[in-house]
């Protein structure tokens, strides 16, 4: 009979453990939801035609390194635009030509291509650590975005970014999280 209670016990205990862990999992991914639902706005206004722009701003890559890659989404109206800051540890003397590209690889195959409507030229500066300067070349390049473009992204987190200046490429991998977080300020700016 004991061993009866015994089991009893144990069974009630994993019930027990079971309903806490389903809960757990339940509000992690509905703290989840919930944060993607609201979207915080780096810059939010209205100018005098009534059109109203709003821009989220996503760091693709950076860290201790001194190339930094930048995504900005920006819709004002009903025009979509997707900015690109890219700063690259070199002194570079590439510049921007209107109908550079830059395409996205995402991971479910697809390529997204986009071509810059303006040129741009290279920001060149230097930086400097506790040890030596060292030279960076900045890039800000633009690239109109349609809704069908918008459509086709939202489907899939990109992988790698592939970004033509001039002649040269420059081919950046973007981790799993920070994907995510360009994927929702996307999703975000489409509202």
């Amino acid at each position: 009979m004991s061993s009866l209670v015994f089991v009893h016990l144990i069974m009630k205990n994993i019930q027990n453990s079971i309903f806490v862990i389903l809960f757990l999992v339940f509000s992690c991914f509905n703290s989840e939801l919930q944060a993607q639902s609201k979207c915080k706005y780096d810059y939010e206004k209205v100018n005098e035609s009534g059109d109203s722009t709003k821009a989220i701003s996503i760091m693709i890559s950076g860290g201790q390194s001194y190339e930094t890659w930048l995504a900005t989404w920006i819709k004002t109206g009903d025009q979509f635009e997707l900015e690109i800051t890219a700063t690259i540890p070199q002194d570079l003397t590439a510049e921007v030509h209107k109908g550079d590209s830059l395409i996205i690889t995402m991971d479910n195959g697809e390529m997204v291509v986009f071509k810059t409507d303006q040129n741009a030229k290279a920001q060149r500066d230097m930086v400097a650590n506790a040890s030596k300067p060292r030279a960076v070349t900045t890039y800000r390049t633009h690239f109109p975005v349609t809704r069908e473009k918008l459509n086709q992204l939202s489907g899939s987190l990109i992988l790698n970014l592939h970004y033509k200046i001039g002649d040269t490429t420059f081919d950046k991998n973007v981790k799993t999280k920070r994907a995510i977080k360009f994927q929702n300020g996307m999703l975000c700016i489409m509202k």
